[in-house]
Formats: C-alpha cells, structure tokens, sequence
C-alpha cells in the first residue's frame, strides 16, 4: 500500500461512531478512517483484510493507502470533538480513495435495487454452512 502524508483535513463525515475525514494530501483527496476513534485500530485492519479478500476475488474496492497525520495538522473543520479526534489519531490511519460523485445509500433509495443477488448468495452461505455442521457431527 503506498504512503502519502495528509497536508490538511478539509471536512468530516458526522455519520456513525468513526468519523472519517477528506484529507489533502497534495496529490490527492483522500477519505481517511482515523486511529483515535474509540473502536482503535481493528476497524481499520479489518479493513485491510477485507479489501485484500475482494480485491483477490475480483471485486471492485477504492483504492487503500496508509496516510499520515502528524500532530496539530491543520483543519478546515474547527468542530472540537473532531480537533480531539486528530490529536488522538497522529501516525499511521487508513485511506481510501474518494469516488467523485458517490452518494450515501438512504433507506428510500434502496427500494429500487435488484436484491436477488442476496438470496442467491445468503442461500449458499447457509447451504455451505449447513453441511459443514454436518460433517463435524459426523466425525
């Protein structure tokens, strides 16, 4: 994963408990999970994780990097929880290249998608998880 160090945060997600922030990086903007939030950082490996698992399968994943925050990096957003936030989270946090134009998912929105890729893939996950219960009752 390539290494860029954040030059300055320019906003902040205030949806759910992680916070994440668009940080400058000179060569880019990137959206970037911090390190000081209360869940630490195995939200953050998990991540990794999980993007090596989908982009080895083949699936479509932003683009991670390992961006640096140093202490008292400047902020375009002066909200003093997030100014706490940073001042916890100098070092090593996790970035993932910001898609122009994406939008959240709102509950409103999803009546219009296609859901029968869930059906199809929850049913293998049971089927699959069924005989492997099977076979150790059996051994």
């Amino acid at each position: 994963m390539l290494r860029l160090r954040a030059r300055q945060v320019l906003s902040a997600f205030r949806q759910g408990s992680s916070w994440p922030v668009i940080v400058d990086t000179g060569e880019q903007r990137l959206v970037t999970k911090l390190r000081g939030t209360a869940q630490g950082t195995a939200p953050l490996v998990a991540e990794i994780v999980v993007g090596e698992l989908a982009d080895a399968l083949g699936l479509f994943t932003p683009r991670r990097y390992l961006v640096e925050i140093e202490p008292g990096i400047a902020s375009m957003d002066p909200h003093e929880e997030l100014v706490e936030l940073l001042g916890r989270s100098h070092g090593v946090n996790l970035g993932f290249q910001l898609l122009e134009g994406f939008r959240d998912l709102k509950p409103a929105m999803r009546c219009g998608f296609d859901r029968s890729w869930q059906r199809r893939s929850f049913g293998w996950m049971r089927s699959s998880r069924t005989r492997t219960a099977r076979s150790a009752i059996r051994t």
